[in-house]
């Protein structure tokens, strides 16, 4: 059964929220990393599987009795995996940094797996307390747990947007605030796999990425690599545009709370009260049109007169993701 979960795991094409902020192959290498630590870690062992068994009922299982007791196994494995946390944590000193990258992979599934039940705020289970407790000690973490920190931000945005409430407290949010999500570009593979092994091995060497000046002790910075200078474009243009498309999807909460499973309906006072809500929704989505990033309405041919053209690609395939679920927001609000 966890060999069939592992398996199913590494079949998920997506990155968790399905943002595409980092590309397919880092993606790949953190289903790698996440794995690996699940094989040395009940915490990340459980966790993982809280996620996979979740993703896999929907296709595996179909009887209502047999989900429940599913569901049933799946709060057992969750509970597992915070105690595991919880006694990690009394220990305070001794802990290797493999083991709290261990702890954070750990509470980036928990939250994963928040966000996907799609539940309000009310039914949350998520260990808020001990995800600050991981979250906020002071950790050289690794390349791999800086990814997991920007992805966690953007696990909080969507459970925000569902359920009303963060999942992260203020600290916590304070701390990953300093991670912000990483859009990759297609050419920063071969420097990514230069570091793999190295760290997803038991060595708990700090990679790149550390908070030390990005020149360390020299007056000037070295030569960037034609790619790893993309890459660094790559990002700085689609930092407006990924801003704004987070505060598209902002909307996504502010138009199901008018859902008929969140409100009362069907009366005429409280279509009216919805008809007027949601065109006030509607006027401010135009208004948030009305101040988007230039950039984001350029075409591929437009953008290749300036930029090498698979820059010009990839920003093109962010950006349209980027409008679809934009303009998604209008079906959704007149369904």
């Amino acid at each position: 059964r966890g060999n069939e979960a592992m398996e199913f795991f590494q079949q998920i094409v997506q990155p968790p929220a399905s943002i595409l902020i980092g590309g397919l192959e880092r993606w790949r290498r953190l289903q790698h990393y996440l794995c690996k630590l699940s094989e040395d870690s009940r915490a990340v062992h459980n966790a993982l599987l809280c996620v996979v068994e979740f993703l896999m009922m929907d296709e595996k299982v179909q009887d209502q009795g047999l989900r429940q007791k599913v569901m049933d196994r799946i709060f057992e494995r969750h509970a597992t995996a915070c105690d595991e946390i919880r006694h990690k944590l009394s220990k305070h000193s001794g802990l290797k940094a493999r083991s709290k990258d261990a702890m954070l992979a750990a509470v980036f599934l928990l939250a994963w797996f928040e966000v996907i039940r799609d539940q309000d705020a009310r039914s949350s289970i998520f260990p808020r307390e001990l995800a600050e407790s991981v979250i906020t000690d002071e950790t050289p973490w690794n390349r791999y747990s800086q990814q997991l920190l920007s992805w966690l931000k953007t696990l909080d945005s969507k459970a925000s947007h569902i359920g009303g409430q963060h999942l992260l407290p203020p600290k916590s949010l304070a701390v990953v605030a300093h991670h912000p999500a990483q859009i990759t570009s297609s050419v920063e593979g071969d420097r990514d796999r230069e570091l793999e092994d190295s760290e997803v091995s038991m060595s708990d060497a700090s990679p790149e990425g550390s908070h030390h000046s990005p020149c360390g002790a020299s007056s000037t910075c070295p030569q960037l690599k034609l790619g790893q200078v993309k890459h660094v474009m790559l990002n700085t243009m689609l930092q407006p545009a990924l801003e704004w498309y987070m505060t598209s999807q902002s909307y996504c909460r502010k138009i199901s709370a008018h859902d008929k499973h969140h409100r009362s309906r069907f009366t005429s006072e409280d279509e009216f009260e919805v008809v007027v809500a949601c065109k006030q929704l509607e006027s401010e989505l135009f208004e948030l049109w009305d101040v988007r990033p230039a950039i984001i309405s350029l075409t591929t041919e437009q953008l290749t007169q300036v930029l090498s053209p698979d820059l010009a690609v990839r920003l093109e395939e962010i950006f349209s993701v980027y409008l679809a679920s934009f303009w998604v927001l209008f079906v959704y609000l007149h369904r």
